[in-house]
């Protein structure tokens, strides 16, 4: 005899199964509601991005600087939604959950052709080994990056202090 077919095993189940797909709806519901807040300025992404910063500083009272060195860089609209949203999250949990007093965003690319994208803080940390997982919106940064066909990376500051979220991609335009 299994434990689905014990009295009350099957109601394990099916609770497990509504709430794998009660997360899901959230997940795809912050998605949308982050969509519909967000949409390009006539500046493209670097004034997007400056409208974050001073949105989220002036909120918070972190100082946020913002390093943008992608220079003509070809990403396309859909790219360019995705970097803005992963720093978005990135910052909005050195906000709420680091309590940081400063960030830094940084954005470059490398020779060939791969940008990086960098939001590093001065906060608490996170834990050793937990990667972030399951919390803080870092499976939705990291399903952005691989939407992208990039990774997205957490490491510890030094000495355990702060946390630098990388993300790193090739845009489409630059070919393989």
């Amino acid at each position: 005899s299994c434990a689905a077919c014990a009295p009350g095993g099957r109601v394990l189940e099916v609770s497990a199964e509504i709430k794998t797909g009660l997360d899901s709806a959230y997940r795809h519901l912050r998605e949308l509601l982050s969509a519909f807040r967000t949409s390009m300025p006539p500046g493209g992404l670097q004034q997007a991005l400056r409208e974050v910063v001073e949105e989220l500083s002036a909120r918070a009272g972190t100082e946020i600087g913002l390093d943008y060195r992608l220079g003509d860089a070809a990403l396309s609209v859909n790219e360019e939604f995705h970097l803005l949203q992963i720093v978005r999250e990135a910052l909005t949990n050195v906000i709420r959950h680091a309590r940081a007093d400063h960030a830094l965003i940084s954005l470059d690319c490398a020779e060939g052709g791969e940008v990086r994208v960098r939001v590093e803080d001065d906060g608490r940390g996170i834990q050793p080994d937990s990667g972030g997982e399951g919390h803080h919106g870092v499976s939705i940064m990291r399903e952005r990056a691989r939407q992208l066909g990039g990774s997205l990376s957490l490491q510890a500051g030094v000495d355990g202090l702060g946390t630098c979220v990388e993300m790193r991609f090739r845009p489409r335009a630059t070919g393989a």
